[in-house]
């Protein structure tokens, strides 16, 4: 019996490198019950459901839908935001993997938990904006929240079965994107192609951003929250530019569990396909002589005040972290259109904070917070 996967974000970068995992052997214990992306490449969607033999894709707007029904062939098209909250919950479907980036994946997600699915996690704003509410859905209805950020997936592995009172703290660890020496006097000057070029990941447009401005690892700690139930202060990152060690758990007895491998989504992809069973087929041991020396050093918050607001939205608790997320993705979007420079999008981030406040109690409120605090965002740029 093959277990049931829909893809979010299907022509993405972690939706490719799922679809990826699939067409080897591991594919054989999955079938393609439907794929999603935004609308913007239906050649690729629909290359990749017949590829997969999915059942069914889906896409946003009617005007994306006629232009993938051209290319769709035999599988039927849905679209709308109705059309992909219906797919992830439909009685076929067993894990949703969740490759779109923002916001757009809150209600995906949350109504995924609702249905007791497993949810293969790669978006991270979802859980900053909303953290609680999703673990409290899963809880209620048997739904699995998987966390496959880098990151966050070396940490699920090494905390797996661990007793809390062992745990003295966790750090994630950062590149530290292009720019960790860059002159921060010359960053007013840098340009969206510089800054998406990541020195270690490929990545889309936003993730890379928020890597080059460490707000990426801002929001993975709030996330690291909620997946793993510790506070803030037994939370850190730190700057670990050769991209191989992803996490680190500090233990009580004074000592510390690394876990390595090679910067590739495919590792933690595969993982939470597999989990709870070991992931198959193998895949060729991690080789500690074939990697660079292994360093480690503090963030700046003052070279990445992005770092810094993160952290400190997750002291203000309640909504702050979802106005922070709202306004940063405001902030990235101009930078890449050219509305804005590099150096100001912390700018626009703090005084969003300052100026948004609320303590959301469902995701409809979420969303209502996320609204204004990208109406305020705007306003400034």
């Amino acid at each position: 019996m093959t277990t049931g996967i829909v893809v979010l974000g299907a022509t993405g970068s972690i939706g490719t490198t799922t679809l990826k995992l699939l067409e080897g052997e591991l594919g054989k214990r999955f079938s393609v019950k439907g794929l999603v992306a935004s609308g913007r490449s239906p050649e690729k969607l629909a290359a990749a459901g017949k590829k997969h033999n999915a059942q069914r894709l889906v896409t946003m707007g009617h005007k994306a839908g006629r232009r993938l029904r051209k290319f769709s062939g035999s599988i039927p098209v849905r679209t709308g935001r109705d059309a992909l909250l219906e797919m992830v919950c439909e009685e076929d479907v067993d894990i949703v993997v969740v490759g779109i980036p923002g916001t757009a994946a809150l209600e995906p997600v949350y109504s995924a938990l609702k249905a007791g699915k497993k949810v293969a996690m790669a978006n991270k704003e979802s859980l900053v904006s909303a953290g609680s509410l999703l673990l409290d859905i899963a809880q209620e209805n048997g739904g699995v929240l998987l966390p496959v950020d880098s990151e966050h997936n070396a940490a699920f592995r090494i905390l797996e079965g661990a007793k809390r009172e062992s745990i003295h703290s966790l750090l994630l660890t950062a590149s530290g994107g292009p720019f960790l020496h860059r002159d921060p006097a010359t960053l007013d000057r840098i340009t969206p192609e510089e800054a998406k070029n990541h020195p270690s990941w490929k990545m889309g447009p936003l993730v890379s951003i928020n890597s080059a401005t460490l707000m990426n690892k801002g929001l993975e700690v709030i996330e690291a929250m909620h997946l793993f139930g510790l506070p803030l202060d037994k939370i850190d990152a730190v700057i670990h530019p050769p991209s191989q060690v992803h996490a680190i758990v500090r233990w009580t007895d004074g000592t510390a569990s690394f876990h390595a491998s090679p910067p590739d989504m495919a590792f933690a992809l595969k993982h939470a396909l597999c989990w709870p069973h070991s992931p198959s087929p193998p895949s060729p041991p991690f080789q500690p002589t074939e990697i660079p020396p292994l360093t480690f050093g503090k963030i700046d918050t003052q070279r990445f005040p992005c770092y810094g607001l993160a952290r400190e939205s997750a002291k203000m608790g309640g909504g702050a972290p979802a106005v922070l997320n709202a306004a940063n993705e405001i902030a990235v979007s101009s930078f890449l259109s050219g509305k804005l420079s590099f150096s100001k999008i912390p700018n626009v981030v703090e005084n969003t904070l300052s100026a948004v406040q609320g303590s959301p109690q469902s995701i409809g409120e979420v969303l209502a917070l996320d609204n204004e605090a990208r109406r305020i965002a705007l306003n400034q740029i």
